[in-house]
C-alpha cells in the first residue's frame, strides 16, 4: 500500500469528467478536492469531505478505515485527483494539521512523514527561492548553541561527511539562502530536536513548535572555516515551552534563569529608542538624511552591541545611533563599521572618509564601536 505523508498535496486532475465512467461518487470526491487542492492531513481527517464520499464503497468503515489505497485508486484508476510532486510543491510554513507540539516521532521517515520535515538526511528543509520552513537539530554541526528558546544554529554544506568534520567554507546558497529569506519575510521555521543533542528527547526526534530567524551572519567556526550562522527564537518563552514539553526534557536539563523585568526592559527600550531618534531631529548619523512621512519622521534606534544572545549587549543610550532604515540594514549586515578611533564611516563607496555624525550629548562608548568593527574584520 502506498503511504502518504500529512504535507502531501494532491488537486483536481484536468481530465474531463465522463457520465459513463465517473459515478456520482468519484465527481463528489473530485469536486471536494477543490481547485487548490488538499494535503492528505485535510483528506484523511475524520468526516472529510473526501471520507463522506468514500461511504458507498463496499470495504470502507468509516473513520476508523485507512484511506490510503482508495485515494491511489483515484489516482491510477479512475484518473480525477493528480499527486502534486513534493519537489514542485510548494513549502508549507507554520504548524503542520494533526501533529501537537511535543510530539516524539520514532525515527527521521515518521518524521517525514508526519510532514513536518521532509528530508530524511538535511536539516534544513527550504528552497534558496522560497525560504526555509523547517529545521531539525541532530548534532551534526560543531558551532550550535541550544537554549532552548534560543538557537545559535548553524548552516549546511562544508563537511567531509554528514556529521563529520568541517573541511570548507560555507555559503548562503541552498538552505541557508532558505534561511536568509525567512529572515527577511519573517516566516516561521519548524524546529525539531533529535536525541542526539542536549535539549533532545532521550529517544526519537521531538517537535518544538515554531521559531523565527531574527540574525544571520557569515563567520569563522571552531574549525577556522566561515560558517553560516543563524539566531532563531521561539514563538513561545522559556517558561511556556519547558511547561509544554515537560517529561520529554532531558533528566539533566537545567531550567534557564528568569527575567523578571520583562516589561519594564520593553518600555525602556521604547524610550531609550525614542530618545535617541529626538537628539538627532531623526536624521541619520551616517548620512545625514531625514526621511520625511506625513506625521513625523522615520528613522531607527539601533544598537551598536546588539541585545540578547549572543551579543548580549546593554540596553543604554551610549550603545545606540540613530539611523535610516538603509543603512540600519548594512549596519546590521556588516556591511560598514564606526571607526572606534576617529569615527570614520569604513566599508561604503559613497562615503569614503565620512564621519559618523554626533551630537555633543551623546557619548557613545569606544568599546561597542570595537565589538563592531572586529565582526566586520572577522568576515
Amino acid at each position: 500500500m502506498k503511504e502518504y505523508k500529512n504535507s502531501d498535496r494532491f488537486k483536481r486532475s484536468p481530465k474531463p469528467i465522463r457520465e459513463n465512467t465517473h459515478t456520482s461518487d468519484h465527481i463528489e470526491r473530485w469536486s471536494w478536492i477543490g481547485e487548490e487542492g488538499k494535503t492528505f492531513a485535510q483528506i484523511n481527517a475524520p468526516d472529510s469531505g473526501y471520507r463522506k464520499a468514500l461511504i458507498n464503497v463496499p470495504d470502507y468503515q468509516g473513520n476508523t478505515s485507512i484511506i490510503n489505497h482508495h485515494l491511489t485508486y483515484d489516482i491510477e484508476k479512475v484518473g480525477m485527483i493528480k499527486f502534486e510532486d513534493s519537489s514542485k510543491q510548494d513549502l508549507i510554513f507554520g504548524h503542520i494539521e494533526g501533529t501537537r507540539l511535543g510530539q516524539i516521532f520514532n525515527s527521521r521517515k515518521e518524521l517525514s512523514n508526519s510532514g513536518i520535515h521532509a528530508p530524511l538526511m538535511h536539516g534544513i528543509w527550504g528552497r534558496a527561492q522560497e525560504g526555509a520552513c523547517s529545521i531539525v537539530l541532530s548534532g551534526g554541526y560543531e558551532d550550535d548553541i541550544d537554549k532552548l528558546d534560543y538557537i545559535l544554529y548553524t548552516g549546511q554544506g562544508g563537511q567531509d561527511a554528514p556529521g563529520g568534520n568541517q573541511v570548507a567554507d560555507q555559503e548562503f546558497t541552498r538552505g541557508n539562502k532558505g534561511l536568509m529569506l525567512s529572515k527577511e519575510y519573517r516566516l516561521p521555521v519548524r524546529v525539531t530536536r533529535g536525541f542526539q543533542v542536549e535539549n533532545g528527547p532521550e529517544e526519537g526526534y521531538r517537535y518544538d513548535g515554531l521559531y523565527y530567524v531574527t540574525e544571520y551572519e557569515r563567520v569563522r567556526g571552531k574549525s577556522g572555516f566561515y560558517v553560516c550562522r543563524f539566531y532563531l527564537e521561539s514563538e513561545r518563552n522559556i517558561d511556556q515551552l519547558e511547561e509544554e514539553l515537560g517529561e520529554t526534557l532531558p533528566d539533566n536539563y537545567v531550567p534557564a534563569e528568569r527575567i523578571e523585568s520583562t516589561v519594564k526592559k520593553i518600555n525602556r527600550n521604547i524610550k531609550l529608542r525614542e530618545k535617541i531618534k529626538s537628539m538627532y531631529d531623526y536624521k541619520c548619523q551616517v548620512c545625514g538624511v531625514r526621511l520625511e512621512k506625513p506625521n513625523g519622521a522615520i528613522a531607527i534606534g539601533a544598537h551598536i552591541k546588539g541585545l540578547g544572545q549572543p551579543h548580549n549587549g546593554p540596553d543604554v543610550i551610549e550603545n545606540m545611533l540613530c539611523l535610516c532604515p538603509n543603512h540600519h540594514d548594512q549596519f546590521d549586515s556588516l556591511s560598514f563599521y564606526i571607526d572606534p578611533s576617529n569615527l570614520e564611516i569604513v566599508g561604503l563607496k559613497d562615503l569614503v572618509g565620512k564621519k559618523l555624525f554626533v551630537n555633543s550629548r551623546h557619548n557613545i562608548d569606544a568599546n561597542f564601536l570595537e565589538y563592531q568593527k572586529k565582526r566586520y574584520l572577522d568576515l
